[in-house]
């Protein structure tokens, strides 16, 4: 019993393990149709809590996608950020990085930096940490901003023009955006919803709906969850709730990746003072139940991992499963 379980994500639809292939299909579907003809930007939401398998099923649909040409998939993840200008000037560089066609690179090369740095960058020079504005400097700040404003709108009219001309669509990955905190979440969602939201570019976001809703929610209205979730239906056109992992399933993979470590130690020790028809059925009617996702169950036979092999002579192998899963 010396195998440690990782929580590795699946990557495509010969790993699933929980039924998921009809669900795959479908959002695949959609987004094949979308690039079919040239749209205006659009975004999926993946909900789901942690551990139900938000990244398993955007890997699967990047998988069943990978084949076809009209479509480029591009994944960035924001988390990996100090702060908002290094997030955003990394969106562009990642984007620059995945797409192929070199005029659109070229258009984002310009837009990118401007769009990172832009206004913030102007003020913090009209700003040189006085707190006050220099003197004479309040026109050319104005000034300065009117045009940022003017040359985006023309660059970012540009990269969509260049888009169109390539004749490629753009399949944009961003994963696990509730480890960042309001004012990351707020540059995000303003990049997607004002700042990149290029033409032919389909976006699926994987988050807890709920967590988002509470930290982003401070910012508006009335400042609860409610804003928090009035604000990310005018972003997401697609939400999609990540589905509970049947029982069934969860009882499969329980029996599947403990009960083997278990007939082990059983054969080791030269005596069966428990059978193995009766840990697999209280784990089915006691323990199984207790869990609600694969990765709950990892953890739990990672734990059982450990003790078992110390112990298992000596106690009731059902119930020193049943304590365990209680536990945890």
């Amino acid at each position: 019993m010396k195998e440690i379980l990782y929580d590795l994500p699946k990557e495509c639809l010969e790993e699933d393990i929980f039924g998921w292939s009809p669900i795959v299909n479908r959002i695949s579907d959609i987004i094949k149709f979308q690039s079919k003809v040239d749209h205006s930007c659009f975004t999926i939401g993946v909900y789901g809590k942690w551990g139900e398998g938000k990244t398993s099923l955007m890997n699967m649909v990047c998988e069943n996608l990978k084949n076809e040409k009209e479509i480029k998939i591009i994944h960035f993840n924001p988390w990996l950020f100090k702060d908002q200008e290094s997030l955003l000037l990394d969106y562009f560089k990642t984007l620059q990085s995945g797409i192929t066609n070199k005029k659109v690179v070229e258009k984002i090369k310009k837009y990118g930096p401007l769009v990172s740095i832009g206004i913030s960058g102007v003020l913090n020079l009209a700003l040189p940490g006085t707190g006050s504005l220099l003197k004479g400097s309040l026109d050319q700040v104005i000034d300065a901003v009117s045009e940022i404003k003017n040359d985006l709108a023309s660059l970012k009219k540009e990269v969509n023009d260049s888009i169109i001309l390539s004749k490629q669509h753009y399949l944009i990955i961003i994963d696990d955006v509730d480890r960042l905190d309001k004012d990351e979440l707020h540059t995000l969602f303003k990049l997607v919803r004002q700042n990149a939201d290029f033409v032919n570019t389909t976006y699926m976001i994987a988050m807890d709906a709920e967590l988002v809703a509470k930290s982003i929610g401070c910012r508006f209205e009335s400042g609860d969850e409610k804003s928090g979730k009035n604000f990310l239906e005018k972003i997401i056109q697609v939400p999609f709730f990540v589905p509970k992992v049947q029982r069934g399933h969860l009882n499969k993979m329980l029996n599947t990746l403990l009960l083997p470590k278990i007939e082990i130690l059983l054969s080791e020790s030269g005596k069966r003072t428990t059978k193995i028809d009766e840990i697999k059925e209280s784990l089915n009617l006691y323990v199984s139940p207790l869990f609600n996702s694969a990765r709950e169950i990892i953890v739990y036979i990672n734990s059982l991992t450990i003790i078992l092999p110390l112990v298992y002579k000596d106690v009731n192998i059902s119930d020193l499963c049943l304590l365990e899963a209680l536990k945890l």
